[in-house]
C-alpha cells in the first residue's frame, strides 16, 4: 500500500495510549509506520464488504506481550491503495468483544462522515450491526 491515514478518532486513541504508556511512544510509532509494508493481522468478520484487520502489538517497554497488549484495527481501501487506521486500544480497557465491536462501528461511522465517504459502505455497516 502506498498511503495510510489516521483519522481523528484514531489519533485520539493513540494519544490516550501514549499517556498511559509513555515509554512505548517510539516503538508504537515504529510499528504503525511499518504496517503499510506488511499488512499483518487477522481479518475481522462481520464487516463485509470492508476488509478490516486486527493487529496485536506488545508493549515491550512495560513487559506486556501481544496477548494482553495493544490492538490496531485498520481498513484496506484497495481502490485508493490506502490503509485507514480505525482504532487503537489497550486490551485491558475492554471487558468483552461486544464493547470492542460497538467502538469499531462508532469509529467507522465517524470516519466515513469525516472523509465524506461512500454512503453505501456506511449503510452496510449499519445493516450488519448485530449489537
Amino acid at each position: 500500500m502506498d498511503e495510510y491515514s489516521r483519522p481523528s478518532c484514531f489519533q485520539n486513541q493513540l494519544k490516550d495510549i501514549i499517556k498511559k504508556f509513555p515509554n512505548s511512544k517510539n516503538s508504537t510509532e515504529k510499528c504503525l509506520n511499518t504496517l503499510k509494508d506488511s499488512l499483518a493481522g487477522e481479518t475481522i468478520p462481520g464487516f463485509y464488504p470492508l476488509k478490516l484487520k486486527k493487529l496485536r502489538l506488545p508493549i515491550k517497554e512495560y513487559n506486556i506481550g501481544k496477548s494482553k497488549g495493544l490492538r490496531v484495527i485498520y481498513f484496506i481501501n484497495e481502490e485508493q491503495k490506502e490503509i485507514i487506521m480505525i482504532a487503537m486500544y489497550y486490551k485491558g480497557n475492554y471487558s468483552n468483544e461486544k464493547e470492542i465491536m460497538v467502538m469499531i462501528k462508532e469509529h467507522l461511522k465517524s470516519i466515513f462522515k469525516e472523509y465524506n465517504n461512500n454512503q453505501d459502505i456506511s449503510a452496510t455497516i449499519s445493516s450488519n450491526d448485530q449489537t
